[in-house]
C-alpha cells in the first residue's frame, strides 16, 4: 500500500508527453514516475547489494591464512591494550 506522497513538478511540454505515454501504456502518470524511479534508481541500488552480498558469501573470497588473521587480531588488541595501559605489555 502506498503511504507516502511526493510533489513533482514538469513543464507542459514533459507534462504534455507524460499524459500522452500514460493514455498508450494505459497507466496513471504516478505510476509511470514510480516505475521509472524503481528502474533508474531503486533495482540499481538492490542489485548493488546482491551482488555484494553474493561475493562476500561465495567460496572464491578470500580472507586469507587463519594463523595471520588471528595474530593481526591480537597484535591490534595488544596494542590497544598497551596505549589505554600506558606501558608495553610485550616484548
Amino acid at each position: 500500500m502506498l503511504r507516502k506522497r511526493v510533489e513533482v513538478l514538469f513543464d507542459a511540454d514533459k507534462y504534455a508527453l507524460l499524459e500522452q505515454v500514460s493514455k498508450r501504456e494505459g497507466k496513471s502518470i504516478g505510476s509511470l514516475v514510480r516505475e521509472a524511479v524503481e528502474q533508474k534508481y531503486l533495482d540499481t541500488e538492490m542489485k548493488k547489494r546482491w551482488e555484494a552480498f553474493k561475493r562476500l558469501t561465495s567460496k572464491e573470497f578470500d580472507f586469507g591464512d587463519w594463523d595471520e588473521i588471528e595474530g593481526d587480531l591480537l597484535r591490534g588488541y595488544t596494542e590497544d591494550l598497551e596505549e589505554e595501559l600506558g606501558y608495553k605489555i610485550t616484548e
